[in-house]
């Protein structure tokens, strides 16, 4: 009992660690309200509260649209956030930056990728948002939407030229972050764009490598049925069935071991 315990919790903090490394951390407890100051940036406050005539009245008399509050972000980063679309739009016609940075160098596109907000996304694009932008890590809006599993606005980010096997500073890709999260129609959604099944990281894990690590079943099967070699290993000498056993997943390791060998 105390042994799984251990293992529940291990994977539980592994977890953690990991989606650290996925997302940028303080968007994942994004709390809009806390972040504004109403009297110090009044731009974003009417933008919190979609004031169409506050955001015009203010503009007129010479304030940035694209000034920011303390943690970098600006108004039309509140409004996308916000799912706020219509507001947006104003902002954008204002003359608000659609590929303005924060800290991170995420734009608002990454914010509707991360949210899944589809009619956001697909207006940000048709107003110049760059579908390939990379933030600081090298993230780009469809490697976001991969670790949150949005795979609509995947489709959307696709058909605008996203690029499917893009890695990030250390060397991930979508297909990649999609096989961690267990994701299988967002594996479904890149492999049938083109994304590589067997590309490696600069460790040498392929997606289903990854899928193994984590368990995730029905992306392995997703990534056999596209044409994953089950064989690759890793520079760890590390196949995926040997992954799966080390990890404790042992349906998955059965499924990899029957498929390794099939009846003849």
């Amino acid at each position: 009992m105390e042994d799984n315990q251990n293992t529940i919790f291990r994977k539980t903090i592994h977890s953690i660690v990991w989606l650290s490394f996925c997302t940028c951390s303080f968007y994942l407890d994004f709390n809009i309200e806390i972040m504004i100051d109403r009297k110090k940036y009044p731009l974003h406050a009417a933008a919190l509260e979609g004031n169409e005539k506050k955001i015009a009245s203010l503009v007129s008399k010479g304030m940035d649209v694209n000034c920011r509050d303390e943690k970098g972000l600006t108004p039309l980063w509140i409004a996308v956030s916000k799912g706020e679309r219509g507001i947006a739009e104003i902002f954008l016609s204002l003359g608000a930056d659609v590929n303005e940075e924060n800290s991170a160098g995420f734009t608002p596109l990454f914010v509707a990728a991360m949210n899944g907000d589809v009619e956001m996304a697909n207006m940000l694009l048709q107003r110049g948002a760059n579908v390939n932008h990379r933030d600081k890590k090298g993230r780009t809006p469809l490697f976001i939407a991969a670790v949150k599993g949005n795979w609509r606005v995947a489709e959307i980010l696709i058909s605008s030229g996203a690029d499917v096997d893009a890695k990030t500073n250390e060397g991930v890709t979508p297909l990649w972050m999609a096989a961690s999260n267990g994701h299988w129609e967002m594996a479904e959604t890149l492999l049938a764009a083109g994304a590589d099944v067997n590309i490696q990281d600069a460790q040498g894990r392929t997606p289903l490598r990854i899928a193994a690590r984590f368990g995730a079943k029905e992306v392995a099967k997703t990534l056999l049925k596209a044409g994953a070699d089950p064989t690759l290993r890793d520079k760890k000498g590390q196949t995926p069935l040997e992954v799966a056993e080390e990890k404790g997943h042992q349906e998955l390791a059965d499924f990899l071991r029957e498929y390794n060998s099939p009846s003849p």
